[in-house]
């Protein structure tokens, strides 16, 4: 499945704007791969893994709050927690930042969505979106 990660506005201060990064994600159920491409064609790798629910698993503590920057205040515990389907990955790119991916399928039976967050070593956060109906 194919997906974009869409960096999400960074504050006022921030100098540049960050490019959409393509995603790739193969595998099914438990675990599988996630390749990000790079604007300059370079394509980082590495594993994801079904965490089990959201709810079963102590989240970085920046990720919950990525969750909430991307899709709004309490989003997380509102709608994230208790996910069947939820994974995570970290994936290390061009000069060492680390891309830290959380995702979870969608609980709607008739459409295969997959949504999620990312966030950078760097600090810079990204809203990922794939699937098909």
């Amino acid at each position: 499945m194919s997906a974009k990660l869409y960096p999400v506005p960074p504050p006022a201060a921030a100098q540049s704007q960050l490019p959409v990064l393509n995603a790739r994600l193969s595998g099914i159920y438990n675990s599988g791969t996630i390749s990000l491409q790079m604007p300059n064609g370079k394509v980082y790798k590495g594993p994801w893994t079904r965490v089990g629910s959201a709810a079963s698993t102590q989240p970085d503590a920046g990720m919950s709050a990525a969750w909430d920057a991307v899709y709004g205040p309490g989003y997380y515990t509102a709608h994230v927690l208790g996910k069947r389907l939820y994974a995570e990955a970290a994936i290390t790119g061009e000069q060492g930042i680390v891309y830290h991916v959380e995702f979870y399928r969608d609980d709607d039976p008739h459409v295969i969505r997959i949504l999620g967050v990312a966030k950078d070593s760097a600090g810079n956060i990204y809203k990922m979106v794939a699937g098909a109906t």
